[in-house]
């Protein structure tokens, strides 16, 4: 199989579909949304319950909304060669850690 998400029906065609700048999930916004965002499943989603943005307009340009509240912590990245690093927030400042778990 090709690598992909299917949706199932959302009930109309989307006019909006993204990526959850999280955890990378997608969603789909139908037109008119009627303050719904539809899951790959086909499940409704309150607008409401995204952070980052409003889901129901476009975000070219800027990050995409994420359900609930968005990421705590520090942000880790673990590499295929099995490196980690760990973005830091210093005071102003972001610093890149790396080795950390």
């Amino acid at each position: 199989n090709p690598p992909g998400t299917d949706f199932n029906y959302t009930g109309d065609e989307p006019k909006l579909v993204f990526r959850d700048a999280s955890v990378g999930d997608l969603y789909a916004v139908n037109d008119p949304p009627n303050g719904v965002v539809k899951d790959a499943n086909g499940g409704d989603i309150d607008a409401s319950q995204f952070s980052g943005g409003n889901p129901l307009e476009p975000s070219f340009g800027r990050i995409n909304p994420t359900l609930g509240s968005g990421v705590t912590g520090d942000p880790h990245i673990h590499t295929l060669d099995g490196g980690h690093y760990t973005l830091l927030r210093e005071g102003s400042f972001l610093l890149w850690r790396f080795g950390l778990p």
